[in-house]
Order: C-alpha cells, then sequence, then structure tokens
C-alpha cells in the first residue's frame, strides 16, 4: 500500500515535467518560425480571410436585396397603373421609363444607389398614387396596416 501512494505523486511530477517541456518546445518553436508557429500563423490567416470574405458576401447579399426590391417596386406600380387603365402623367411615367432603364444598365449598383433611387421615385409616385387610390401605397397595403 505504501508503495502505491509513493509512486502516485511520482507520475504527477512526471506528467508535470512532460508539459513542462512540451511547452517550452512549442515556444521554442514558435519563436524560431518553426512547424508550430506555421500552423498557428496559417490558422489566424484563414481566420481573417474567412471573416473578411463573409463581410463581402453580406454586403453583396444587401446590394441584391435592394435591387429586388427597387425591381419590385417599379414593376409593381407600372403594372398597377396600367391594369387600372389610368391616365398616368408624363412626369411619373418618364420616371418609371428612367428608372427601369436605369435598373437594366446598372446590374452592379451599390445599396445606397439603389436605395437613392427607388426613393426618387417614391417621391414622384406617392403623391400621384395618392390621389387615383387614396391613402393606399403601391402593394395594395392601406398606410398604417400592419402587413
Amino acid at each position: 500500500m505504501g508503495r502505491k501512494n509513493a509512486k502516485t505523486p511520482q507520475l504527477g511530477r512526471t506528467v508535470k515535467r512532460f508539459h513542462r517541456q512540451t511547452m517550452k518546445k512549442y515556444l521554442r518553436d514558435f519563436k524560431n518560425g518553426g512547424e508550430f508557429y506555421k500552423i498557428i500563423n496559417q490558422v489566424l490567416l484563414n481566420l481573417v480571410t474567412e471573416a473578411k470574405h463573409r463581410e463581402e458576401l453580406e454586403k453583396e447579399e444587401q446590394r441584391i436585396i435592394s435591387r429586388n426590391e427597387l425591381g419590385s417596386y417599379v414593376f409593381n406600380l407600372r403594372n398597377k397603373l396600367d391594369v387600372n387603365k389610368l391616365y398616368i402623367p408624363n412626369r411619373l411615367n418618364d420616371a418609371i421609363q428612367e428608372t427601369i432603364a436605369w435598373l437594366v444598365s446598372n446590374q452592379e449598383a451599390s445599396k445606397e444607389e439603389y436605395e437613392n433611387k427607388q426613393g426618387t421615385l417614391k417621391e414622384i409616385a406617392n403623391p400621384i398614387t395618392r390621389i387615383f387610390f387614396g391613402e393606399t401605397d403601391v402593394s395594395g397595403s392601406r398606410r398604417g396596416d400592419a402587413g
């Protein structure tokens, strides 16, 4: 029994010594630019690259969403006015045609450009659509309605 207890502390010291030696080896290797350093460096580089790539993908996704929203808005507006066989004032008709042409020729525009273009079209369209459709917007839902 005494022997068993005597070996346990030795095992603990051996494990601690092994860990110390291993850590010293890794630190020495790291300082000298060895294999461990190269692996850690590559892992960190990959993490940074992935983060940048993810950020670029998110920006691209937002840009595409903005483009689709503008396209949806302009075509819904045009179709709503055409279906109701309403006289479309020249200013609004020109704005719709100009926006469609701009959308076709500017497929790679930024999110902000798409949002600005939609805002400009809404400034022209909203007063006119309020006259024709009352307080509804182009999508057909009443202002103030949820969903």
